[in-house]
């Protein structure tokens, strides 16, 4: 990676992350997932748009390691599709927990969950389970 002058533990890795001290500060990585049924969520995810239309979907998140301590990821039901088809996240492994669980479950259409890790297990730290009905605003000029 690339060293910024002046900040010997700031770098930009090869994917073009920004960390500081091993750990990801900065990262636009958006997924959306169509046409698959197991995704292993990746360091570099920080949001991951699910279809799940062709059939339920298993995310697995990546191990707890004291160098993703606080690192966070939104998994959203993008096309309606969770009451039919679930969208399962999953831990790495027995090891790690998800607020005590090794699974969550997304079963409403257009459903949000967004996932902290505190160094020692993952924190659910918003959910949305019930869709927010868009509204259209009509403008007029006279």
């Amino acid at each position: 990676g690339l060293a910024c002058p002046g900040l010997n533990t700031m770098v930009i890795d090869d994917r073009g992350n920004l960390r500081l001290k091993g750990k990801i500060i900065q990262s636009d990585s958006v997924r959306h997932l169509k046409d698959v049924h197991e995704y292993a969520i990746r360091e570099t995810d920080t949001t991951i748009l699910v279809d799940s239309r062709q059939g339920e979907i298993t995310l697995t998140l990546p191990e707890i390691t004291s160098q993703n301590a606080y690192q966070s990821y939104v998994v959203k039901d993008a096309e309606g599709h969770a009451s039919k088809c679930n969208i399962v996240v999953q831990t790495y492994s027995p090891l790690d927990k998800i607020e005590g669980g090794h699974a969550i479950c997304l079963k409403h259409d257009y459903g949000m969950v967004k996932l902290l890790t505190n160094g020692s297990q993952w924190l659910v730290m918003s959910e949305m389970t019930q869709r927010i009905d868009p509204v259209i605003l009509y403008t007029t000029s006279r």
